[in-house]
């Protein structure tokens, strides 16, 4: 089997292993099971369908290029950049052998994987360098049957060189294993020094049947498509001492406004769409003391209603309510959701929040009396409407059909479920989307949803803390793309937004000692929705 063996670098890529003995050594203990494969590799034809049938290929982002992989592929996020794989997971160990299958019928498996990233040579150096540390592997004692080879190939339209190391490790015990390792190198280093490459996993054996099919697919990336998110525009700000350092409710409206909450000082923020400061208004509503109009006791959730309204979500002390403001800070009235206000019905605190236009609201929130997880649509005048019981979740986000998706924590990976209107079950699935069957190994797989977030056809996106990147899906749970987050997140990652059209609206706070003001930045979509305002309007 061949795999990587680099550890993560603190910038976000992978460098080179300098301990050449440690690193060979490392490479065959991650290969302990051989693979005989025997996957093709289908002819590239764009698939049409939303969920593409066996046989087909479609364009995936593997940055910086579109690549036609195998529709059935698998993606995976690893090491700052995308990996497409199949038949079992590339963690997969023998104490993941599903029950009945036997040691050989696992290693039989048909096993295939290419991961798209960059890598920085030794001490900075040429390709030369690179190469010469995988050729000194050969010098190890504790090595035999060592092979290398490199043969001219093209990664997209750069040129680059297909590099072949093989070699029988010994393991103790008079066992030994054999470890191959295949990458591709471009010639050149970016501008900033680090070297395009792509690692291709699986067996010798694959590798001597489908060499010709692996270098036509990755000579035909192309570097010339849009990415699937990429930043639009981006709105800085000042933190003035603690002023706005604290904060909650990231909120966009329909004409680019945006409004921030600062959680610590008490305020809301109104950006214009071209990034000036237009409104900002709040005071700490206190027991004691007569309230100003502008006042909220804790402020959790922003949105923006009809005629430009600002809506916050109060969480208050056991006491949330939903306080309506014109932009300015006007008030104009006041929704209590506590169980002083409706008895048996109120609530302990809100989680998820949406205003449609015609002001009708939409919450998730637990109930005071019983702590049951609930969904629940109020009218525009705060009346209840409909509520049903959910079960324990950590993010929600809803749908245009009125149901909601979830984010409901798992063991390792976490999954998406999604209810209709009356919470009805509709799809369930995790990294890979639906319309998979469970691989030995997947379970190995962590998935962790740090924001949701839906458009307004009902596509789906995750932000995986995990893996630090986007995922996107349809509304049936069809794994679209995966979108590191290099390049769009520059530091600490503090809310998430998404547009009707599918644009996100991203919080980047600073750390400690960084130089960068906090930006909110939005990402166009490639493939936007037909609904709401274009991209071009928020230029």
């Amino acid at each position: 089997m061949n795999t990587r063996t680099s550890p993560l670098a603190g910038d976000g890529s992978r460098r080179p292993a300098l301990n050449r003995s440690r690193a060979w050594r490392a490479l065959a203990a991650n290969c302990c099971v051989a693979a005989a494969l025997a996957l093709p590799l289908p002819g590239v034809q764009l698939a049409g369908a939303a969920q593409p049938g066996e046989g087909q290929a479609v364009w995936r982002w593997m940055p910086p290029f579109h690549v036609k992989v195998p529709a059935d592929w698998r993606p995976r996020l690893d090491d700052g950049g995308v990996q497409y794989y199949s038949a079992r997971h590339p963690a997969a160990k023998t104490e993941d052998i599903p029950q009945g299958m036997s040691e050989e019928q696992f290693a039989a498996l048909p096993f295939g994987a290419v991961h798209v990233g960059r890598e920085r040579a030794p001490r900075g150096g040429t390709l030369e360098d690179f190469l010469a540390q995988f050729k000194k592997m050969g010098e190890d004692e504790k090595v035999s049957n060592f092979t290398y080879s490199v043969e001219d190939v093209m990664l997209g339209s750069r040129p680059a060189v297909l590099m072949r190391v093989g070699g029988d490790q010994q393991m103790g015990e008079g066992r030994s294993v054999r470890a191959d390792f295949n990458m591709m190198i471009a010639r050149e280093p970016d501008a900033d020094g680090r070297f395009q490459t792509a690692a291709l996993m699986g067996s010798s054996a694959f590798f001597e049947a489908h060499t010709g099919a692996v270098k036509s697919m990755l000579a035909g990336a192309v570097e010339d498509r849009q990415p699937p998110l990429r930043p639009l525009r981006e709105v800085t700000y000042l933190v003035d001492g603690d002023k706005f350092k604290y904060t909650f409710g990231l909120a966009a409206a329909a004409d680019g406004a945006i409004a921030l909450g600062d959680s610590r000082n008490y305020r809301v923020r109104i950006f214009a769409a071209d990034g000036s400061v237009v409104h900002e208004w709040g005071s700490r509503l206190r027991s004691d003391t007569p309230p100003a109009a502008d006042a909220f006791r804790e402020g959790a959730q922003l949105a923006f209603g009809p005629q430009g309204r600002v809506y916050l979500v109060d969480a208050g002390w056991q006491s949330p309510a939903i306080r309506v403001f014109e932009r300015d800070g006007t008030p104009v009235g006041v929704h209590a959701l506590d169980k002083a206000a409706l008895g048996e019905r109120g609530l302990k605190r809100v989680g998820a929040f949406w205003v449609g236009e015609d002001g009708a609201m939409w919450l998730t929130g637990v109930r005071a009396s019983d702590e049951v997880d609930v969904v629940r649509t109020l009218s525009a005048a705060g009346e209840l409407q409909s509520e049903f019981v959910l079960p324990k979740h950590g993010k929600a986000a809803r749908m245009p059909d009125g149901g909601v998706v979830l984010a409901i924590e798992g063991e390792r990976a976490d999954r998406i479920l999604r209810l209709d209107a009356k919470a009805q079950r509709v799809a369930e699935w995790s990294h890979t989307g639906t319309g998979f069957q469970p691989l030995p190994g997947e379970s190995r797989q962590r998935f962790s949803v740090e924001y949701l977030v839906t458009d307004g056809i009902g596509r789906v996106y995750v932000f995986d803390d995990a893996g630090d990147g986007f995922w996107i899906y349809t509304a049936e749970g069809v794994f679209q793309e995966v979108v590191p987050e290099q390049g769009l997140v520059k530091n600490h990652f503090e809310g998430l937004v998404a547009s009707a059209r599918g644009d996100l609206l991203v919080h980047d706070r600073p750390g400690m000692g960084s130089g960068d003001a906090p930006a909110l930045r939005w990402l166009e979509n490639a493939a936007p929705a037909e609904v709401g305002a274009p991209g071009a309007a928020l230029a």
